[in-house]
């Protein structure tokens, strides 16, 4: 790595972004979140957090204060790293980041700022996004006896689900604060299926529209990038990361 950088992780969600970051917290002098702040992002409108993400990393890189922003409430350590645990003990940090996929409308938002940024996104293929995020959203029916759960199996019925594809009153779905604003939002008459179907589309139209409007900076890659030593050398090389040779498993939230 020849100079600082920002690195900001894209993908629809389902499609290995925990991985990722996982992958570029085990480089040295690189820190990355993973959704470090949903309660302060949106799809649309929340400039004014990106910039607040934009400030602390910058001042990060320049050697200020190791502090940011993050959702205490959602935050928890990826596999085997604490990104706040790295941010205040590297030595010298070299590269920090986010990986969240709400990224995506802000890019060039960034990029005016930090000419520099990268935006590895990973795409997972249409099918099995859909169906992850459904058994994702799905809230199950513990199995009761008295009204105290019993069993080896205690969830055993879907109940509810929630649905960050439209915009909704809780009566049908459950409602996320945390996570309904994060999503773009389609008529009512769509499925569940049919509205995350719809997301992954547009999702990833505009991320390919990204990359070949600024190839430097975005660049889309398969999820099976993350099973292979070639693979991972990629997105690093990409990132402007030089790793030591060697696969590192970190595909990690499968299914």
């Amino acid at each position: 790595m020849d100079d600082t950088r920002l690195i900001f992780g894209l993908g629809s969600g389902r499609c290995g972004t925990t991985s990722l970051a996982t992958l570029l917290n085990g480089i040295p002098g690189v820190v990355c979140f993973h959704e470090s702040n949903a309660m302060g992002m949106a799809w649309s409108g929340a400039e004014h957090a990106v910039h607040s993400v934009l400030n602390d990393f910058q001042a990060v890189l320049a050697g200020g204060p190791r502090a940011v922003s993050v959702d205490l409430g959602a935050y928890r350590p990826l596999e085997g790293f604490d990104p706040l645990h790295r941010l205040k003990t590297l030595e010298r940090v070299r590269a920090i980041g986010d990986v969240a996929s709400w990224y995506l409308p802000y890019v060039e938002l960034i990029l005016e700022r930090e000419p520099n940024a990268v935006f590895p996104c990973l795409r997972r293929d249409r099918q099995e996004t859909v169906e992850s995020f459904v058994r994702k959203v799905t809230v199950l029916r513990p199995r009761t006896l008295g009204g105290r759960p019993f069993g080896k199996r205690r969830q055993v019925a879907a109940q509810r689900q929630r649905n960050h594809w439209v915009d909704h009153d809780g009566s049908r779905w459950i409602a996320s604060p945390r996570y309904d604003r994060c999503f773009p939002h389609y008529e009512q008459g769509l499925t569940l299926e049919q509205a995350i179907g719809r997301y992954h589309d547009a999702y990833y139209r505009t991320a390919e529209a990204l990359a070949a409007r600024h190839p430097g900076a975005v660049r889309v890659f398969d999820v099976t990038a993350l099973n292979s030593a070639a693979g991972q050398a990629g997105i690093l090389d990409f990132c402007g990361i030089t790793a030591a040779a060697g696969y590192r498993p970190a595909h990690v939230n499968r299914g």
